[in-house]
């Protein structure tokens, strides 16, 4: 199955090896484990490793279990994109244990089933189960899956890096196993050494103008964009343009504006032109009598020039220490902890030097500038945060950044709790390390021994009319408890029933079939005995059903099918039953249906133009064919080498069957004289 898969994509070229090649690190843009692993740990490097848990993986094996269902997959990896894992069934799969910075893709309620690594040089996808005992090889999910695995692997592309980013914006990008240093080409076509860190990545800073970068060590180059990503580049509507006295358009430059500059450069330089001059001038009158003293002091006016205009900067000790104490103000944070924030900063502020300044930042979605950094006393009722829905510790550190005074040493004591649910910390910490800023943090535990939540509410896109499809909540809690769950359907209740939690991830489904067409709001809620928060026990979904499958029944005999058209209406199909001679003619009239149905109907009474409209409505639109059979279907209705028999998996050839009798008899019959007789 994963030789076919790994065949079907033109950019993959498969050799095969053994385990001693990975124990000695052949390079290899992605190494696949099949059922194998080497005894000793593995080397950093790129992995696909399918039904084994090598050395060196974040994943604790505690044993095997059996019929493991799928009950939720992150579909925002890249790896999962268009993927649908519902109806997947797996015999047998490792029980694991996940360890460290191991993330999993598919879940079941059992144990993590597909799990993403991403850590000390090693990038690997594990699958916890053998190919051969799963349906998932069958599914048209698996290419894809496998597709997208070794692009999230080995990026081929610049489209596959993902990597387009904005400018501003910090850049880490993983450099290839044993190599520990790139260098980076700018638009500008400037050159930048880069040095990797602990995971295999380096990172770059200055990302201010807007092109394409280029990454290389030796052979290996990677390429990346950055972007303005601003609306305006996108906005393709037509605008107004002015037009000059005679009538023709005014050039396309943008507006000038009156802006004061100060000629800090032109001044001295104006100086040191006129200082030559007067120098020329003075030694012409002297007649070659200059003296020596007045000689020495032009030099060192000359000289204090230079110096002026080259920019030179004095470099000066100083004990002065700079510290913002940036505090979560988020929801996610209990109210003993804020005022443990408060206290610390408090005591913090207390034991500060006579130089030292010290300035405080909350922050929930957005941050806020509290106090300035300095001396003066901090503010006794802490502000209201905008957004303490939501948790950005990315913005807050770069605020405390731009906040910073130019003297001294700059410091960031970081208070939070670290339910980080929008922006960057990694990339801001990066900026503030390259910047010159350490970051210390005061990890915040809250105490939620009973806290239950609602993770999300799983629904599929699109279903159609009648279909039925399953509602999965996601919900999680802190401890062992009891709770009831409660599902709404477009505001009306549609059940409830308790539910035991576990501690961790629990998912729930529920089957549901929606006979109205349109969009449908699913919300679910949880409750539970001592739950803390109550805002986060709520979960919405959408889903969009389609109207009623309608069918095109072209049927030989009307009379002969009227009991398989009431059978498909009984089934709250749209049936539309029509003769040979109404089969559509255009795609307009064929996308009209979901399926057709040919029951018994000759090549004969469709003409080529028609057959090729069923195939590419089967092939390029999605649609569905049925070919009843009958005297004049098949390959003895004239479908043989016709694009019908393109559009459906069997052949119309009828191939003649060769008999091979297992016993043979010879008859030897003597016809000399002896045997002949007379006849009276």
């Amino acid at each position: 199955f994963l030789e076919k898969a790994l065949a079907a994509d033109p950019l993959v070229q498969v050799e095969r090896g053994s385990l001693d090649m990975v124990a000695k690190g052949v390079p290899h843009d992605v190494v696949i484990l099949d059922g194998a692993a080497p005894q000793t740990p593995l080397r950093p490097g790129r992995y696909l490793i399918v039904n084994a848990v090598p050395p060196g993986i974040p994943l604790t094996v505690q044993g095997r279990v059996e019929q493991p269902p799928i009950v939720d997959w992150d579909s925002a990896h890249p790896a999962m994109r268009y993927l649908d894992l519902a109806k997947i069934v797996i015999q047998e799969a490792w029980r694991v244990r996940p360890v460290g910075s191991s993330r999993a893709l598919v879940d079941s309620n059992l144990t993590p089933l597909i799990s993403a690594i991403d850590e000390r040089g090693i990038k690997a996808m594990v699958i916890g189960f053998d190919l051969y005992k799963t349906d998932f090889p069958l599914r048209v999910a698996f290419p894809l899956f496998v597709s997208n695995t070794l692009r999230w692997l080995a990026p081929a592309r610049l489209e596959d890096t993902g990597a387009q980013l904005q400018t501003g914006q910090p850049v880490a990008l993983a450099l290839p196993p044993d190599v520990r240093a790139a260098t980076l080409r700018d638009p500008a076509g400037r050159s930048h050494p880069l040095t990797a860190d602990a995971d295999g990545k380096v990172t770059f800073l200055d990302t201010a103008r807007a092109g394409l970068y280029e990454l290389g060590a030796g052979a290996w180059q990677q390429r990346f964009a950055l972007n303005l990503l601003a609306d305006e580049e996108s906005n393709v509507q037509p605008r107004f343009q002015p037009t000059d006295r005679a009538g023709s358009l005014a050039p396309d430059r943008p507006a000038e504006f009156p802006s004061r500059q100060p000629p800090r450069q032109l001044c001295p330089a104006l100086a040191l032109a006129l200082l030559l001059v007067e120098g020329v001038v003075y030694a012409r009158q002297a007649a070659g009598r200059w003296p020596l003293l007045a000689a020495g002091v032009r030099v060192a006016v000359v000289l204090a020039i230079l110096a002026g205009l080259a920019g030179p900067g004095l470099r000066r000790a100083s004990d002065q220490l700079n510290v913002l104490f940036v505090l979560d103000a988020s929801d996610s944070v209990s109210l003993d902890n804020r005022l443990r924030e408060r206290q610390y900063v408090a005591e913090a502020v207390k034991a500060a030097g006579p130089r030292d300044r010290y300035g405080v930042v909350t922050f929930g979605g957005s941050p806020t500038l509290e106090t300035a950094v300095g001396r003066d006393p901090l503010e006794p009722k802490p502000p209201i945060v905008a957004d303490s829905r939501s948790t950005d510790i990315g913005s807050a550190i770069r605020l405390a950044l731009a906040a910073f005074p130019a003297e001294g040493a700059r410091r960031i004591v970081l208070l939070s709790d670290g339910n980080e649910t929008a922006g960057s910390a990694r990339e801001a910490a990066q900026q503030a390390r390259a910047e010159g800023a350490s970051i210390n943090v005061v990890p915040l535990k809250n105490d939620h021994g009973a806290e239950v939540l609602l993770d999300r509410l799983s629904l599929p896109a699109e279903v159609k009319f009648g279909e039925s499809f399953l509602v999965r909540v996601v919900a999680w809690s802190a401890r062992d408890t009891r709770g009831r769950l409660s599902l709404y359907r477009n505001g009306a209740f549609v059940g409830a029933q308790p539910v035991q939690l576990k501690e961790g991830k629990n998912v729930f489904a529920y089957q549901q079939a929606v006979s109205d067409g349109g969009f449908h709001l699913y919300q679910a809620r949880l409750e539970a005995p001592d739950d803390v928060i109550q805002e986060n026990n709520r979960s919405v979904g959408l889903v969009a059903v389609r109207g009623r499958p309608s069918l095109l029944y072209v049927e030989k005999d009307r009379d002969q099918g009227t009991n398989l058209l009431r059978a498909l209406r009984a089934q709250d199909l749209k049936v539309d039953m029509v003769g040979p001679e109404g089969l559509p003619k255009t795609m307009e009239g064929l996308a009209r249906y979901d399926s057709v149905i040919l029951s018994n109907v000759s090549a004969l009474r469709m003409s080529r133009p028609q057959m090729e409209l069923v195939r590419n409505y089967v092939r390029d639109q999605g649609g569905g064919l049925v070919m009843l059979g009958g005297e004049e279907s098949f390959g003895v209705g004239g479908f043989y080498h016709t694009p019908i028999e393109e559009a459906l998996p069997v052949s119309m050839e009828a191939r003649q069957k060769v008999e091979i009798p297992s016993l043979a008899v010879v008859l030897v019959i003597d016809r000399s004289g002896s045997m002949e007789t007379s006849v009276d």
